[in-house]
């Protein structure tokens, strides 16, 4: 850990080896919130030059790293699980209260949600109709239901959110279906649904590998524990229609839009710890290679090109390098938005250019998603 971390909120992510903890791995390993220590059986990968990591296997290490962190997330059995845990009983104790309010809300939303099912994975190509539903759930510490989200796979392999996010009714059905059960942190209700209308409620967990179908989108669940610990306000805002999702080789989540040009944030995103952040570099890489333009848009206070030298990345790179002025927006930077994306760590900025151009917007984790240059996600 960089010696600029040390004073870092300090996140433990603990877990075996398995499709969950990855989707909550590659959710945090690019945050600048936290300085995040993992034990788990095998390092992580792609690694990360700022992550430390202990053998889970090795019970010293594992249990200071436990004893140093403001927060723990473990992963077991496809669940995340908070240490200090968010108030609120255990959620198996409040199961018999929660089907029932659940369904009621389930069948009011009838039609409609049935079509965004249907829509979801007729833009995403999946064949094969949506035989599950999940409803996920977000509340803060101070009772405060930040997030409702839907997503849906025909047989588990791979979710999509709905096409048009949950309908404002819906949402309130599910508010009021929700007012009186007790629970912090993230919560799950997976339904089965062998046909059009007819929805059996399966369970309630705290399940996370099909988290990745709202972090394509722009909605890090494992980062809203950590905002959540630190009594911070957020938001939730789309960054990626979901429109622009696709499914291929029937079990990977993928970007479908066209990609010209990439402008991209440097410091924290590009550069982290003054070193360069070589899954970026990679993928921008990959990009000129494509024949994709790229340009950079950043705060930077020293001369960038100097400062790119120095962490060994070509400023050839890069097609322009814009400097932006503290109190101007970047979205003013973005002259031509067709087939661009906009690639920064800071919520601020990707919502400024979001709002401003209406570009696909990225979190350096959501590259993951782009199809055939970066890796695909738990490669």
């Amino acid at each position: 850990m960089s010696a600029r971390r040390a004073d870092y909120f300090r996140l433990a992510l603990t877990g075996e080896d398995s499709a969950a903890f990855v989707e909550v791995y590659r959710s945090l390993r690019f945050s600048t919130h936290c300085a995040i220590a993992v034990i788990s059986d095998r390092a992580p990968d792609p690694a990360a030059p700022w992550v430390t990591w202990a053998d889970i296997a090795d019970e010293h290490a594992a249990h200071a790293i436990r004893q140093q962190a403001d927060l723990v997330l473990s992963v077991t059995d496809g669940e995340c699980v908070a240490d200090p845990p968010p108030p609120g009983p255990p959620l198996a104790d409040q199961w018999p209260a929660i089907p029932a309010r659940l369904h009621e809300a389930l069948t009011r939303a009838g039609e409609n949600l049935d079509a965004a099912l249907e829509s979801a994975c007729m833009l995403a190509d999946v064949a094969a109709p949506p035989g599950y539903l999940r409803l996920d759930f977000f509340r803060t510490r101070g009772g405060e239901t930040k997030f409702i989200g839907a997503s849906c796979s025909p047989d588990r392999s791979v979710w999509v959110p709905l096409a048009h996010g949950v309908e404002p009714g819906f949402v309130a059905e599910l508010h009021r279906a929700l007012a009186h059960v007790r629970f912090g942190g993230s919560m799950s209700c997976e339904i089965r649904r062998p046909r059009a209308g007819d929805y059996t409620i399966v369970g309630l967990d705290r399940a996370c590998q099909h988290w990745s179908a709202y972090r394509a989108v722009g909605v890090n669940i494992p980062l809203l524990y950590i905002q959540d610990y630190l009594q911070r306000r957020f938001d939730i805002f789309h960054f990626v229609d979901p429109g622009h999702l696709t499914v291929v080789d029937a079990a990977a989540l993928r970007y479908c839009f066209e990609l010209k040009h990439v402008f991209v944030d440097l410091d924290e995103t590009l550069i982290i710890d003054n070193a360069r952040v070589d899954y970026v570099t990679t993928f921008l890489e990959r990009c000129t290679a494509a024949g994709i333009r790229i340009s950079i848009i950043s705060r930077h206070e020293h001369d960038i090109p100097a400062t790119l030298a120095r962490a060994g990345i070509e400023a050839g790179l890069f097609e322009n390098i814009h400097a932006v002025a503290q109190g101007a927006k970047k979205s003013t930077c973005v002259l031509n938005p067709d087939g661009a994306i906009f690639i920064d760590n800071e919520f601020a900025e990707r919502l400024d250019v979001r709002r401003r151009t209406g570009i696909p917007v990225l979190d350096t984790n959501q590259l993951d998603f782009v199809v055939g240059v970066a890796n695909p996600p738990g490669a």
